[in-house]
C-alpha cells in the first residue's frame, strides 16, 4: 500500500512545482492526494465542519457545494457576488458568525468563469483574519481550483496560500 497521503515521489514533484511556480516553500507533507477536486472538497469539509457549523459560499456557485456541505452536517450560507462577480467582502464579513467554519471559493468560477482579483482575495483574507480574532477560532478558506489553468488574455489566478495561511487548495489535474 502507498501512504494515505499519496505516493511520496508524486507529492515531492508537486511540491517542487508549487515552489518553483509560486515562490513558496511547501513540502510533500503539505499535500494530500485524492481522486479529483470533488473528493478533496468532501474530505476537507468532513475534516473541518462539525454538524451545525456554517460554510459560506459566494453565489453563483457550483451546485454540488450544497450537497458536500450538508453531507457532513454543515449549513450552507450563500452570499451574492453581485453584478461584478467579485467577492463582496462586506457582505461576507456580515455573514460570518461564531458558527462559521469555512468559506469555499472557486476561481475561475463555475459557472461564471469570473476570476477573483488579487486585491479581492487580499480583502477577503483581511476579513477572515479579523473574524478569526473576533470569534477565537480558525476560519478556513477552501479554494476549489480545478480550472486554475484555464484562463486567457493574461489573466492571472492569485495563489491563495501565499495570501491567507488557513487555506486548503482543492485542485484537479483532469481539466
Amino acid at each position: 500500500y502507498t501512504s494515505a497521503q499519496g505516493d511520496l515521489a508524486v507529492r515531492e514533484a508537486i511540491a517542487e512545482y508549487i515552489n518553483s511556480t509560486y515562490g513558496e516553500s511547501v513540502t510533500a507533507d503539505c499535500l494530500y492526494m485524492s481522486v479529483g477536486a470533488a473528493a478533496a472538497l468532501t474530505s476537507s469539509l468532513t475534516a473541518l465542519v462539525s454538524p451545525g457549523e456554517e460554510v459560506i459560499v459566494p453565489s453563483p456557485y457550483f451546485p454540488e457545494y450544497k450537497v458536500f456541505i450538508e453531507r457532513c452536517g454543515g449549513v450552507i450560507r450563500e452570499v451574492s457576488c453581485g453584478a461584478r462577480l467579485q467577492l463582496d467582502t462586506k457582505a461576507i464579513e456580515k455573514a460570518i458568525n461564531e458558527k462559521t467554519a469555512a468559506i469555499i471559493i472557486n476561481s475561475p468560477n463555475n459557472p461564471t468563469g469570473a476570476v477573483y482579483s488579487e486585491e479581492n482575495i487580499k480583502a477577503l483574507a483581511d476579513v477572515l483574519r479579523r473574524c478569526e480574532e473576533k470569534y477565537s477560532h480558525p476560519i478556513y478558506l477552501i479554494s476549489d481550483e480545478p480550472y486554475r489553468e484555464l484562463v486567457y488574455d493574461g489573466v492571472t489566478v492569485p495563489f491563495i496560500p501565499g495570501i491567507y495561511d488557513n487555506t486548503i487548495v482543492c485542485y484537479s489535474y483532469s481539466k
